[in-house]
């Protein structure tokens, strides 16, 4: 055990802080492990059978902090906020006592449940929810890439005179021309009213719904996340598009205690700026984004578990945190297109480069279970190899572009995560290694569009896409938008 106590300090880098109030002495812990070794200290949590992972890290921490402040914390001489927390992990330690039939250990102050209601109550100790920052982060970023990157979809099948100034026969709307370099068309007014400026704005809107299950290392929950982008770009040339825009996004996670052990959420308000280009020469184009964000957090978890012995009251707690995140975004594409007539179709391959950071936090308002949870860093790297398809059918109000794409998606880099967690109140500097699931390698969306180009140079759309092959998420994505020149 002491080699195992030993062993996590150095894995979390972190040494016993002495200069903290009532902190325990290098030589207090080490008598502590003469005393575990002598049989004297408490049973170990971890040896619960039937522990998942983020029970046994819940454990092999609180039994740490068990041991460590042990001699104190039974004559009830530690500092408060230590006091409390030694307390309540003591409620666990005597129940482990009773459950493991530890000889010559204290029970009284058990929470008399069996090893399924301890089991459930070190879950709730547990931080597997932390895993759920990165995932909301990775949500925001695609969000905001979603929004540019239906803008730049706009442009090629349908915006400003490119692809769809090469409508041919019935597929051209009465009075349509593609326009010059200056923006200039003949024709007469019906003409007129389809001549493309070099200038644009846009507005794109994005909402995106998740449902994630269940599994021994994450929990289950429901996700939401709206984004806004609005923008201007130039055409330089009939082939090159210049462009810059801004974004909002909200994102949300509500864990779902009907499926799992867990109770609170996650909030995040994000705001970025990005810039982005498109060459588009008609049966080939490339197009790229570069987006920078920043992200507020609103963390809630609860605590919440039962007990057994009227000597032992139950915990009810509410933990809240708040913190920061950036994130970034880079994004290329290229893709080559065949048409015929009015249809056309070809293929694509994308990199889509995110690098995420959340800033450590502490949390407040839940007493000894309040956590120290560090720094996470995620990235990844995907590739998506890609088809699409569009027609172009004219109107007497406009043309109709329809389009469909489907693509697999392959992640290169991301893998599961080690976050290290301790308890607030804890003077040893014990750590939780909460991990997270490994990502899926492989999977593969399925899109579908329709956009209007209107007179005026006004378009619309919107966009539905949805994600197949996740183990264990559901997620679909909604985009629409509106285009002015001017």
């Amino acid at each position: 055990m002491c080699n195992g106590l030993r062993s996590r300090w150095r894995r979390s880098g972190k040494s016993v802080p002495m200069d903290r109030p009532g902190a325990t002495t290098s030589a207090a812990i080490l008598g502590t492990c003469a005393l575990l070794i002598s049989g004297q200290a408490g049973a170990d949590l971890q040896d619960l059978p039937g522990l998942t992972d983020p029970q046994r890290e819940a454990a092999i921490a609180s039994m740490t902090v068990y041991t460590a402040l042990r001699p104190e914390g039974e004559e009830g001489v530690l500092p408060p906020e230590q006091q409390v927390l030694f307390d309540r992990i003591e409620e666990l330690v005597h129940t482990a006592n009773e459950l493991l039939e530890t000889p010559n250990e204290p029970t009284d102050r058990s929470l008399q449940l069996d090893a399924e209601g301890l089991a459930e109550s070190l879950q709730w100790v547990s931080t597997e929810e932390t895993a759920a920052q990165g995932r909301l982060a990775k949500d925001t970023a695609t969000s905001q890439f979603s929004n540019v990157a239906r803008r730049l979809g706009e442009l090629r099948l349908g915006g400003g005179g490119l692809q769809l100034g090469r409508l041919e026969g019935d597929a051209r709307p009465a009075g349509f021309a593609l326009s010059s370099g200056d923006g200039r068309i003949g024709g007469g007014a019906s003409a007129d009213e389809y001549a493309f400026s070099r200038w644009g704005a846009f507005l794109n809107g994005v909402y995106g719904v998740s449902r994630r299950d269940p599994t021994d290392r994450e929990d289950a929950y429901d996700a939401d996340n709206f984004g806004l982008s609005a923008g201007v770009d130039y055409r330089l040339s009939d082939a090159l598009v210049l462009g810059g825009g801004v974004g909002w996004s909200r994102a949300e996670i509500d864990f779902d205690g009907s499926r799992s052990t867990v109770d609170g959420g996650v909030d995040a308000d994000g705001y970025s700026l990005s810039l982005y280009g498109l060459y588009d020469v008609g049966w080939y184009y490339v197009n790229g984004i570069v987006t920078y964000g920043a992200l507020d957090y609103d963390l809630t978890r609860r605590i919440t578990y039962p007990s057994n012995n009227p000597a032992v009251a139950p915990v009810n707690e509410t933990a809240r945190a708040d913190t920061d995140g950036r994130q970034s975004l880079i994004g290329l594409s290229i893709g080559a297109q065949h048409e015929v007539g009015a249809a056309s179709a070809g293929g694509f391959l994308r990199l889509d480069f995110v690098d995420i950071r959340v800033d450590g936090y502490r949390e407040r308002n839940a007493g000894p279970f309040n956590l120290e949870v560090d720094d996470q860093q995620v990235q990844s790297l995907r590739s998506s190899l890609g088809v699409e398809g569009a027609y172009r059918y004219g109107t007497d109000f406009g043309v109709l572009l329809p389009s469909v794409r489907t693509a697999w998606v392959h992640e290169f880099r991301d893998d599961s995560r080690n976050v290290d967690v301790g308890f607030a109140a804890d003077p040893t500097g014990a750590v939780f290694a909460t991990t997270t699931d490994k990502p899926d390698r492989d999977f593969f969306t399925v899109a579908g569009s329709l956009a209007m180009v209107l007179p005026r140079g006004v378009q619309a759309f919107v966009d539905v896409e949805t994600v197949l092959g996740l183990r264990d998420t559901d997620s679909t994505q909604f985009v629409g938008g509106v285009r002015m020149e001017f």
